[in-house]
């Protein structure tokens, strides 16, 4: 039984009529179908993306994964197709119908499941769209790899002694960790983002942060959504680059990561910073244009961790997920919190995550990113 799950947000949908479930019903907070269907939304993308971050984020596909491949057709016979590799050829299954559930991992065929590794990449960490790949056989071990030839006519199969560094590549890869659905987008280093209070009542939840030069206090202009004109219509004081040591842009950033913050509207020289006194506003002060190297330690005042409560550390951000930053410059358990109209670096956690990136706590950020 899977569940969509529609918090604050309003969303309207309507399923296809044809719908493969045996089961469907639907309450005041939850749609409830077993089975399959096509889901219709009608709003802007950022009240759905927004509405559906405030349930269980979608797993990223990572190297290492044990994946199980079905075919992309909606509907047919089709549908219910597993890749199944032996090794003398690839054909399917339909071991597991339309849907690959708990059970159906341990019942169905080795030869139908496989472990994903990527080229240049370690266990745990993200494959991305148009990463080289190889598919290794549950079923007959480690030394097995997925192969094609140039013949049109040679059937893929499983190989023993595959060449390191030459796996087969796909054109499109689509492995399904999780049976249905988008991913959310992937917070990544030089995304534009905004940060809005992770309070769900009161006016607190329509706080956005927004950063002078003189102090870091919060904006309601695009109320508890940033749609695309939000983005436009609303201060460049509230809107910022994030950018992760280390990294390039378009790299996808981990929980975890050190971070600097950019205001859009001062110029790339200038960090959000806080400092070591408990009273001192953060903002915005100018610093280098060129952030690398050694200037991460130089300016170290001008940069924080930052820590998503639901993902496992070490993995990318999402769209939408709860977020805290860690501020290690001002002490062990010092993290960006919001006071009396302003915000500063205090006092939340040395070691726990959770405390502080937090709904309802004045720690508590969602963090957006211009879509």
């Amino acid at each position: 039984m899977k569940f969509v799950a529609v918090i604050d947000v309003l969303v309207v949908f309507c399923l296809l009529p044809i719908v493969d479930a045996t089961s469907v019903s639907l309450s005041s907070s939850h749609l409830s179908l077993n089975g399959n269907a096509q889901i219709y939304f009608y709003g802007s993308r950022e009240a759905i993306w927004n509405g559906l971050s405030n349930g269980n984020r979608y797993p990223i596909i990572n190297s290492g994964d044990t994946i199980a491949l079905r075919s992309a057709y909606p509907s047919g016979s089709y549908s219910k197709y597993w890749l199944y590799c032996i090794t003398s050829y690839c054909t399917y299954t339909t071991c597991p119908g339309t849907i690959m559930t708990s059970s159906k991992w341990s019942s169905c065929t080795s030869h139908m499941k496989f472990v994903i590794r990527a080229k240049n990449k370690m266990d745990g960490q993200p494959i991305n769209s148009g990463d080289t790949v190889s598919i290794i056989s549950t079923a007959y071990g480690s030394s097995y790899r997925l192969r094609c030839d140039t013949s049109s006519s040679w059937k893929c199969r499983f190989v023993s002694n595959a060449v390191d560094g030459t796996p087969v590549q796909f054109g499109d890869i689509v492995a399904f960790k999780y049976p249905f659905g988008h991913r959310y987008p992937m917070i990544n280093s030089g995304d534009t983002i905004a940060l809005r209070s992770a309070y769900t009542y009161g006016s607190l939840k329509s706080h956005w942060l927004s950063c002078t030069s003189t102090s870091c206090g919060y904006n309601i202009c695009p109320g508890t959504l940033i749609t695309s004109s939000g983005w436009t219509s609303c201060s460049g004081n509230m809107k910022f680059f994030i950018r992760a040591m280390n990294k390039m842009d378009g790299q996808p950033i981990n929980s975890g990561d050190t971070v600097s913050i950019i205001p859009t509207s001062y110029g790339s020289q200038y960090r959000l910073r806080c400092d070591t006194s408990t009273t001192y506003k953060c903002r915005v002060t100018s610093t280098t244009s060129s952030f690398k190297g050694n200037a991460w330690l130089t300016y170290s005042y001008a940069t924080f961790q930052i820590f998503a409560r639901n993902a496992v550390d070490g993995t990318p951000l999402q769209y939408g997920d709860l977020v805290a930053f860690k501020y290690p410059y001002g002490g062990r358990s010092r993290w960006l919190s919001y006071y009396s109209y302003y915000y500063y670096a205090r006092d939340c956690s040395a070691n726990s995550k959770s405390s502080c990136a937090r709904q309802n706590t004045y720690t508590g950020f969602k963090i957006f990113k211009k879509l």
